[in-house]
């Protein structure tokens, strides 16, 4: 992977991209893909080069691949991954603040998703309008206006990163409201952590899966007592006539009777 003369011509770059370095060789998870910065005499590193393997990004997945999106386990293992990768980040210290679909990584073979640098060690270069051209909407605004990322910048990056992955299918309906806080301009009227924003799809994804059963088994029951009025006989009423107990008077009778 090889970086722009104005980032690589920059000695501050050069500076935080090995401590970034330094930050995924301590991250032993499959998700967080590592690398070694290439340099050039005094000029600064003008590349990476990354751990063996066949990868692309989620933008070009999608571009030559489009259904993948609608393969079974593809989102949620997706966005699982990503999430269970950025948590152990933070925790860190460390936040990821791009989930740009230029900037998430799958492995070709598997669509496994991987991850390589990480935002906030570059934070204090202050170019933002280099590091970010073009995928600003990914980025936590309080980030590109100078402030420092937090976690709960990440949780709007996944967010945006979430919507990406549905754009094609759609939202679910009982997500929107979650990815909705997630993704707010305001910082503190999102998740505080990824953790939380994780437990909060959970549980949407949950609560809509039981009210989903419930429906099942009432739309079953209905069912069942239509059908049960269905095939039953029908049955008609016959009127019953009391046999008479006395002799009838012979005055009753007919003459001809």
């Amino acid at each position: 992977m090889e970086f722009i003369d104005e980032l690589s011509d920059n000695i501050l770059f050069a500076e935080c991209l090995k401590k970034d370095c330094e930050i995924a060789a301590q991250i032993s998870d499959r998700y967080q893909l590592h690398y070694t910065p290439n340099a050039e005499g005094s000029d600064g590193i003008y590349a990476v080069a990354v751990e063996p393997g066949n990868y692309l990004t989620v933008g070009q997945l999608l571009n030559e691949v489009p259904s993948v999106v609608a393969q079974k386990g593809f989102l949620e293992n997706t966005i699982k991954d990503l999430m269970e990768l950025t948590i152990k980040l933070n925790e860190k210290d460390v936040q990821q603040v791009c989930f740009a679909p230029s900037n998430v990584f799958v492995r070709k073979n598997d669509y496994d998703v991987r991850l390589l640098l990480h935002g906030s060690p570059f934070h204090r270069l202050g170019v933002y309008d280099t590091l970010y051209e073009g995928i600003e909407e990914y980025i936590a605004p309080e980030v590109l206006r100078g402030e420092m990322p937090t976690d709960r910048s990440d949780v709007y990056g996944l967010g945006k990163f979430i919507e990406y992955l549905n754009a094609s299918s759609g939202m679910p309906f009982y997500l929107k409201s979650v990815i909705k806080k997630a993704t707010a301009e305001d910082p503190e009227a999102r998740y505080a952590t990824v953790t939380d924003f994780r437990k909060a799809l959970s549980q949407r994804k949950a609560t809509f899966k039981s009210a989903v059963t419930s429906l099942s088994a009432i739309a079953i029951a209905l069912i069942l007592v239509g059908l049960f009025f269905t095939l039953t006989p029908d049955t008609e009423m016959v009127e019953f006539v009391k046999p008479v107990e006395e002799p009838i008077p012979d005055d009753m009778l007919d003459e001809n009777g």
